[in-house]
């Protein structure tokens, strides 16, 4: 087996496993390696098909897609980003409807539960970790990262 014949085989892994990662994770990251190791894959293939395994060396190959990673990273991953997330919150929902009075749609278990606002169920998380019914008013007193905090109104 030639070193042209290797690094096909390797390319083609690299490709594999950034797609496997890619599809474990889905953050847009591991997915540009593969277009990057697919034109090194060519590379190491047209050696094959010369005859000569050494016409593009292996190190090139490297260097070919170690920059590609980097240009689709930093130049397409920004743009899908925007195009796939389109279904986030504003940020400003939560603290605009900090203060609203609501009534828990779920009972209380460890301190948590559930609200509806605007149509839209969201976790909540009681202060002082204590049990309510479903039904209970409860003010929000402000958010953490996807969901609310609130008390117990009095």
């Amino acid at each position: 087996m030639t070193i042209a014949e290797i690094m096909i085989i390797v390319w083609a892994v690299v490709i594999a496993l950034a797609l496997f990662i890619e599809f474990l994770s889905y953050d847009l990251v591991s997915v540009w390696f593969a277009p990057a190791a697919l034109v090194a894959l060519v590379m190491a293939a047209l050696n094959t098909w010369i005859g000569n395994p050494t016409a593009i060396p292996f190190w090139a190959q490297i260097i070919v897609f170690i920059v590609l990673s980097i240009v689709f990273i930093l130049s397409f991953r920004p743009l899908m980003k925007k195009i796939l997330v389109r279904d986030t919150i504003p940020s400003d929902i939560t603290t605009s409807n900090i203060g609203k009075q609501l009534r828990l749609t779920s009972d209380t278990i460890d301190g948590h539960s559930t609200i509806e606002l605007n149509g839209v169920t969201w976790k909540v998380e009681i202060e002082n970790e204590i049990d309510l019914a479903k039904n209970t008013m409860v003010e929000l007193t402000g958010s953490i990262s996807n969901k609310f905090k609130a008390k117990a109104v009095e």
